[in-house]
């Protein structure tokens, strides 16, 4: 690594004093145990927590989001088709009705409450006269107010003219209430998931019962069906998209069912007594002792349309018994009656004498409440329960971790120890000592013969007889000792080494030491007595490196004598007796070196006498080789005619032999 780079990294860790992050990403560290029986333990655990909370994700369906849609209700005026239809349900009502023939059977008195003297009224028409006789004008029979509705069923009139200083009184009842048609048309709207967040473009979703489609979220989806229950909860009337909904009187008394105040069991009619207490609907005193009390179409009531829409067809949020097949969004409707004084008081102005008319109208009060759950996809709960299922995912190794160590007897304790790791700075100070020794015997070893450092040439060297591969050639690890030298040449910083064409011995062994957990850095400073350290470092440091501080701080003269407290006489003789080791293993290591330099010395000698005996072998065989060719040449010339006997040849033979020899 080039100068350059070894400088920055020094600056960086030395400017940041080690708290700037680093570039590199951390994980935990995790111990196999090989255990097969622990291991079935284990993943039995696992199956059973993801089948929990696979089951409780989808069981109760935590990936949805309900949003409650917003109604909107609005009733339509009776046409006069209608009215003229009601006009004759009228007529033939005060002549078939009981209380038109006998209305003295519907009498009530009840302290100041005297309704008595009743009639029937009739619907006034262009040749009736308000003066003259008091009747009931169409729009008064079903009185719209916004979304809510009021039906007549009987009033009392005061009737104030100039002429007279007492108001004529009646008592009236309407005929033909039970035949009026409430008629309407709802709408509602809900907002999904996605139209909170800017990024995603989604419109509200939106639904009218009179809209053959549903605008919104996603594709368009067919319109809104209204599905009329009844009192057992089951539908009895449904209406497609696009038609009006309406409900006669008589269907709203008859499927009408009580809230929690009014509880009755039996179906609502107008002319059925009852009597609340709590509502101050009392006893009839007329005739004496009767417990009956007044009729509906006396007193009147409320009713209450609870229309609940939902895009999941279920009309009842806490039971699918009754669920309804639709593709599109449904409103089910249900009716809930409240038996009570139910009044509406008007005084109008008849005629331009001063006449006037004062009247108290009972009758039924429709109201309407729009209720509803819609279910979306949500995202963040998908999110949420990922991150609660990775959480509960833990807790099997968590119990078998518990296990391991703590129920499996002496097999635990091997477990333990193996699982945690013990660290005491003054052991591993020595442990570091020792084995920093030993890569320095090896540093002798590997070193050139003529430097006290290894070359790149060196490791060359090494490195083709460590990595004698087919699939790696000459140049393949060539680069790979340059990464190698470059790599340890760095690993030193803030030292002044100028020479860059050797490996020293502390670079070698910091680089032996890297995965040491006390590397050579941390134990030059932590001996380094003139480092200057932090307060809680000084509070948290081990007593024996204190003493071992405090030893060469009196040695140097630094610091005056004093008596060493008995609580840290044994920390000072821990660190005196480390420190000696520390110089048994600084003398060993001196004879090592030693040792090896008279090795080196004999190594030499060994190579010298090598060299000699090789040249002696080839001198050797060079006179052979000469002798041999004299020998053939010889022979040659004793096969050629002689005067010489068989004698000669032998003497000669004989001599070359001894030459030889």
């Amino acid at each position: 690594m080039a100068e350059g780079d070894h400088k920055r990294r020094t600056q960086y860790k030395t400017g940041c004093y080690g708290w700037c992050p680093r570039r590199a990403v951390y994980f935990p560290k995790y111990v196999c145990i090989n255990n097969p029986k622990l291991a079935l333990v284990y993943w039995s655990l696992v199956g059973c927590m993801i089948v929990f909370v696979v089951y409780n994700f989808f069981a109760n369906k935590q990936y949805n989001m309900t949003r409650v849609p917003t109604g909107k209700v609005s009733l339509w005026m009776q046409t006069w088709q209608n009215r003229t239809a009601h006009r004759l349900a009228v007529e033939r009502g005060r002549q078939s009705e009981r209380f038109c023939t006998h209305p003295q059977e519907f009498n009530y008195i009840a302290g100041a409450r005297r309704y008595e003297g009743w009639h029937c009224a009739e619907i006034c028409s262009r040749h009736v006269q308000n003066r003259d006789l008091t009747c009931l004008q169409p729009s008064e029979l079903v009185t719209i107010d916004g979304p809510s509705a009021f039906i007549a069923t009987s009033f009392l009139d005061e009737l104030w003219l100039p002429s007279s200083n007492q108001p004529r009184t009646g008592s009236y009842f309407v005929s033909g209430a039970e035949d009026v048609r409430l008629e309407f048309a709802h709408e509602f709207t809900v907002v999904p998931p996605g139209a909170y967040l800017p990024f995603l473009k989604s419109n509200d979703k939106h639904g009218h019962s009179m809209a053959l489609t549903t605008q919104g979220v996603g594709s368009e989806e067919p319109g809104m069906i209204t599905v009329f229950l009844g009192r057992d909860g089951f539908e009895l009337k449904r209406f497609l998209p696009g038609e009006l909904i309406w409900f006669t009187v008589r269907e709203i008394l008859g499927n009408a069912t009580g809230d929690a105040n009014d509880m009755f069991s039996d179906t609502l009619d107008l002319d059925s007594r009852y009597t609340r207490n709590d509502v101050g609907v009392i006893s009839n005193e007329s005739p004496p002792n009767s417990i009956e009390g007044p009729t509906l179409r006396t007193t009147g009531l409320g009713i209450t349309f609870d229309l609940w829409y939902t895009n999941t067809g279920a009309c009842d949020p806490t039971s699918s018994s009754q669920t309804v097949a639709w593709e599109g969004p449904v409103c089910c409707i249900k009716l809930t009656g409240q038996r009570q004084w139910t009044t509406r008081l008007s005084s109008d102005v008849l005629g331009t004498d001063g006449a006037s008319r004062q009247r108290e109208t009972r009758g039924i009060s429709v109201k309407f409440r729009t209720l509803g759950a819609f279910t979306f996809l949500d995202l963040n709960a998908v999110f949420r329960q990922l991150t609660i299922a990775i959480i509960w995912i833990q807790f099997p190794l968590f119990v078998v971790y518990w296990f391991s160590i703590l129920f499996l007897g002496h097999l635990s304790s091997v477990y333990s120890r193996v699982i945690h790791q013990d660290l005491s700075l003054a052991e591993a100070c020595k442990g570091l000592a020792a084995r920093l020794v030993s890569h320095s015997a090896a540093f002798m070893d590997l070193k050139d013969r003529n430097h006290e450092g290894i070359s790149k040439q060196r490791l060359l060297e090494r490195f083709k007889k460590i990595l004698d591969h087919p699939d790696l050639d000459d140049d393949e690890i060539s680069k790979f000792v340059d990464f190698v030298f470059e790599g340890m040449k760095s690993m030193v910083r803030g030292t002044d080494n100028l020479d860059d064409e050797h490996i020293n011995v502390q670079e070698y062994c910091t680089a032996c030491s890297t995965n040491e957990p006390l590397n050579f850095d941390a134990l030059v400073k932590i001996f380094d007595k003139d480092r200057r350290m932090w307060c809680c470092e000084n509070l948290f440091l081990d007593n024996s490196i204190v003493e071992v501080h405090r030893a060469e701080a009196e040695e140097s003269g630094e610091v005056e004598e004093e008596q060493v407290d008995p609580a840290t006489e044994a920390g000072y003789d821990q660190a005196q007796a480390m420190m000696a080791e520390m110089r048994a293993l600084r003398e060993k290591l001196s004879d090592i070196e030693d040792e090896v330099e008279k090795l080196k010395g004999e190594n030499d000698q060994a190579l010298q006498k090598e060299r000699k005996v090789v040249r002696q072998v080839e001198d050797l065989k060079r006179e052979l080789e000469q002798k041999e060719a004299l020998k053939d040449g010889k022979d040659v010339a004793n096969d050629l005619p002689s005067s010489e006997g068989p004698g000669s040849v032998v003497v000669t033979s004989l001599n070359i032999s001894s030459e030889i020899t």
